[in-house]
C-alpha cells in the first residue's frame, strides 16, 4: 500500500449543474402523496428510468415508535415530450431496500439489501420485456454473504461490490462478479484498507475509487471516514489519496469525463454521531429517570435534524485535489441512488432527514466547464 500526497497544480476548474426536479414518484396504497423511499435500486432499463424497493416510515418517525416499512413498488418512468412522467408500477416477489445497484448491459442488477426478515445475499437483474411491456426479474448468482449498504460499481462489464454490512460486522472485501461468464458467480477481488459501508465506490479508468463511508463499531460508536482510496484493476495495489474536506457517508457518486469523480451530497454525521452517542449513554445506565431525560434529548436532536450535506465535491484524479462544484439547491437526499445518463445525472429520491424521504427525483444537466 503506497501513500500519495497532493502535489501543487494548476487549479481546476467546477463544472456546471443545473438542477431541477425532474418528477415525484406517484401516490400509492390510498395515499395522497408519495412518502419516498430511501436505499432503493436504481438505474434505466429500456429507456425507462426503474425506481425499485426501498423503505419509509408512513406514519410514525422511528424515534416516536414508528415501524420501517420496506417496500416492493417498482417504479417506472417514461420521457414524453421532453417531460419525465409515470410509465406504471409493479412489484418485486419481496420487499428489499439498502442494496447496491449497477446498471449493466442486460439490465439493472440488484444486490443484496434487508427486509424484515434481516439481510441478503439475493442478487437479481431488472430487464424488460418489449412483448408483454412489463419489467422481467431474472435471479443472479448470490453473494457470498449477505450485504446491505455496500457500495457496487461496473468497469468492463464487471460488477465490483465493496464493503457493507454483514449482520455481525462489516465486509472489508470486494466481490467481484463477471457478467460476461455469471455462472462462475462472486469471487473476493481484494481486501480493502478499511472495513466501511456507506461508501461511495466509483469506476473510472482502470482504477476504483472509494470514498468515505463509515464502520459501526462493536460499542455502538461509528467510525467516520473522509478517506479516498484508489484501486488498481491493472497492479492490484491501493493507494491513499487526498482526503475529502470533510466526513461523508451514505451520498453518491458519478465519473465525469477521463479524470474527474463528483460526490453528490452525502451526511458529514454530526448529528448522526450525537444520536449514536445519546443511544450508548441510554443503554449505559439503569436508571429509569436518566435514561427518560437522555432518550428526551435524543428525539430533540433526531426531530430537529438539519438535513444533509447540499454541495458536490469534485475530485481532479491527475492533480489529486477536492475543490467545491457548488451546491444542490433542493433537500438533497442520502441512502440513494446516482442514475448517470451522461450529460444528465438523476438522484432517485432518498432521505432527506432522519426517518424523512422525498418523492422527489431530482435531475442534474451537467454542462462543459467554466473557462
Amino acid at each position: 500500500m503506497t501513500v500519495s500526497l497532493s502535489q501543487p497544480a494548476k487549479a481546476q476548474r467546477p463544472i456546471t449543474i443545473e438542477w431541477s426536479v425532474a418528477t415525484v414518484l406517484p401516490a400509492i396504497n390510498g395515499l395522497q402523496a408519495n412518502p419516498g423511499v430511501a436505499g432503493a435500486f436504481a438505474g434505466m432499463v429500456a429507456q425507462k428510468l426503474v425506481i425499485a424497493g426501498g423503505a419509509n416510515f408512513p406514519g410514525k418517525m422511528p424515534w416516536l415508535g414508528g415501524r420501517k416499512n420496506y417496500c416492493r413498488e417498482v417504479y417506472l418512468f417514461e420521457q414524453v415530450k421532453g417531460h419525465w412522467q409515470s410509465a406504471g408500477i409493479d412489484t418485486l416477489p419481496q420487499a428489499v431496500a439498502y442494496g447496491a445497484s449497477v446498471q449493466t448491459a442486460h439490465g439493472l442488477l440488484c444486490i443484496g439489501g434487508e427486509n424484515e426478515q434481516g439481510i441478503t445475499a439475493n442478487v437479481f437483474l431488472i430487464g424488460w420485456s418489449a412483448a408483454q411491456q412489463n419489467i422481467t426479474l431474472k435471479a443472479m448468482p448470490s453473494l457470498p454473504v449477505p450485504l446491505t449498504n455496500a457500495a457496487a460499481a461496473i468497469h468492463s462489464n464487471r460488477v465490483y461490490v465493496a464493503g457493507g454490512e454483514t449482520g455481525t460486522g462489516v465486509s472489508d472485501k470486494i466481490y467481484l462478479l463477471n457478467m460476461d461468464a455469471p455462472a462462475a458467480g462472486w469471487a473476493v477481488l481484494t481486501t480493502l484498507p478499511v472495513r466501511v459501508s456507506h461508501a461511495v465506490l466509483i469506476a473510472q479508468g482502470n482504477s476504483l475509487y472509494l470514498a468515505g463511508g463509515r464502520k459501526k463499531n462493536a460499542n455502538g460508536i461509528s467510525e467516520l471516514y473522509k478517506t479516498l482510496w484508489r484501486y488498481s484493476l491493472t497492479t492490484n495495489e491501493w493507494t491513499a489519496l487526498q482526503s475529502l474536506p470533510y466526513n461523508l457517508s451514505a451520498g453518491t457518486g458519478i465519473a465525469l469525463q477521463q479524470d474527474k469523480l463528483l460526490l453528490l451530497g452525502g451526511d458529514k454525521g454530526h448529528t448522526f454521531h450525537t444520536t449514536e452517542l445519546s443511544i450508548a449513554a441510554i443503554n449505559a445506565t439503569t436508571d429509569a429517570a436518566t435514561k427518560d431525560s437522555l432518550n428526551a434529548q435524543k428525539i430533540q436532536v433526531q426531530s430537529t435534524h438539519p438535513g444533509f450535506s447540499n454541495e458536490v465535491l469534485q475530485y481532479n484524479i491527475s492533480t489529486n485535489e477536492w475543490i467545491s462544484a457548488g451546491t444542490i439547491p433542493y433537500e438533497t437526499p442520502v441512502t440513494t441512488a446516482v442514475v448517470n445518463c451522461g450529460k444528465e445525472i438523476f438522484i432517485t429520491s432518498g432521505e432527506i432527514k432522519a426517518g424523512v424521504r422525498t418523492p422527489r427525483i431530482l435531475s442534474g444537466k451537467i454542462s462543459s466547464q467554466k473557462h
